[in-house]
């Protein structure tokens, strides 16, 4: 900026543009000059009269020491007033005051960093004609070099005052007012609250700033651009109860009087209900984290209780069951030059296979030998019954089951040449013909 620099009275200066100034700034400066020459000399006069009034106290009578402190009083009161006002620089651009200034050095030096911050957007064309003045004003009202460097740039018409939102480090857009950043991010945490209850992971900071017309967002684009940060999530943690069913327990009581693998229900169970708090971190509408924060028993289960019976029969002495129904297809004993322990009875495979009396599972295998799938109860008294070549099995070891329950299905395993069931009664681990004690 090119300047011409005319008179100058006391601290102060005018720097007057090469282009002709206007007339109410010309005005301006000329009233400010007036002011100044009164001032200073009011000065003077007020210092005269403090010396004054110190010795005229001294010398005064009694009658007339109110009039000492009146005076004294007006003369506090016009100290104070030139302790509120001060000398200062005015910044003029074409038909008014933009600023006041310390001195000409900080309009200079706020000057340097305007275009600065202009060029740092990308704007070389920063070029705007000012004008200084000497005034009187309020201390309050005298600018430091940053306030200077954004009002010169607001001067220029390209830059409006906005808020920026920050990050930590990370700016994340430019709004064109508080507001508007403000209802950007309530808008964005609505956006992904799943209980109306949410909040940003990192806490955001608002900073007002000077920034080119060209380059502040409106609140959607705001918006969008905190949807696109990595650097901003939103983090809702949603409280919620649910009923989760509290299965009952069977309690078994065992009964000599009844026959093993028969069962009586004593009480019916009923199940408990069981009331779960459960915490759940959302990120972005997405959970990432469940957490069980109490469990409360509303109602408790009530268990089953079953008699179950532990006598065993003289299954050899009343006989067994056929485990199913078909053709006998070979007999106990000899048979290919080696003996064949038990029956085969030829059915269809997948025939269901029952058990011959109440008793014990005492085996179960998924591959014996040449038996195949096999399984095997105790009748107690030392007898068992063997069950071979399944397709199926459908009961555990340990298990009790009662005569005529399914316990497989006929099958082909193991060394077979077709589907049966190969059946066999052992006494005291000794085979003996089924044919002599089946029923």
């Amino acid at each position: 900026m090119q300047a011409e620099y005319g008179r100058s009275r006391g601290n102060g200066f005018i720097i007057v543009p090469s282009e002709t100034l206007s007339s109410p700034v010309r005005e301006h400066i000329s009233k400010n000059y007036d002011v100044l020459d009164k001032l200073s000399d009011i000065k003077e006069s007020l210092s005269n009269a403090a010396d004054a009034c110190s010795s005229y106290a001294k010398a005064a009578s009694k009658k007339q020491i109110h009039k000492v402190f009146s005076l004294s009083a007006v003369i506090c009161s016009l100290l104070i007033i030139f302790n509120i006002f001060t000398f200062a620089t005015g910044i003029y651009g074409t038909d008014s005051r933009i600023a006041s200034a310390k001195d000409r050095d900080d309009f200079f030096s706020a000057l340097k960093e305007a275009k600065a911050v202009a060029a740092s957007y990308g704007i070389y064309n920063f070029d705007v004609s000012f004008s200084t003045s000497p005034v009187l004003s309020l201390r309050s009202e005298v600018c430091s070099e940053d306030e200077l460097r954004d009002k010169i740039l607001l001067s220029s018409g390209l830059f409006v005052d906005g808020c920026s939102l920050y990050i930590g480090n990370n700016k994340i857009f430019d709004a064109e007012s508080y507001d508007t950043a403000h209802t950007a991010v309530n808008e964005y945490i609505s956006s992904y609250s799943m209980n109306g209850s949410a909040t940003l992971s990192e806490q955001p900071e608002y900073r007002k700033c000077v920034i080119p017309k060209t380059m502040v967002s409106g609140k959607d684009k705001c918006v969008e651009k905190l949807k696109t940060s990595d650097n901003i999530n939103v983090v809702s943690i949603v409280n919620a109860t649910s009923v989760k069913v509290v299965p009952y327990e069977t309690r078994t009581e065992n009964d000599s009087t009844m026959f093993v693998g028969e069962t009586v229900t004593v009480t019916e169970g009923t199940n408990g209900n069981m009331q779960i708090s459960e915490e759940t971190v959302y990120k972005n509408g997405k959970a990432q984290s469940v957490r069980i924060s109490s469990e409360k028993i509303t109602a408790k289960p009530v268990a089953r209780v079953v008699r179950v019976g532990t006598k065993y029969k003289k299954v050899l002495e009343s006989g067994l069951f056929y485990p199913l129904e078909g053709i006998l297809s070979s007999p106990f004993g000899s048979r290919w030059g080696s003996v064949h322990e038990g029956i085969d009875i030829a059915v269809e495979e997948g025939t269901p296979v029952k058990a011959a009396e109440c008793g014990t599972v005492s085996r179960v295998s998924e591959n014996a030998g040449g038996y195949g799938k096999l399984i095997q109860i105790d009748h107690g008294y030392g007898v068992e019954t063997v069950y071979a070549h399944l397709s199926e099995i459908q009961v555990s070891e340990g298990q009790s089951v009662s005569a005529g329950s399914v316990i497989g299905l006929s099958g082909n395993t193991g060394r077979s040449t077709g589907p049966h069931l190969h059946f066999e009664i052992t006494s005291g681990g000794t085979p003996i013909d089924p044919l002599k004690y089946l029923n």
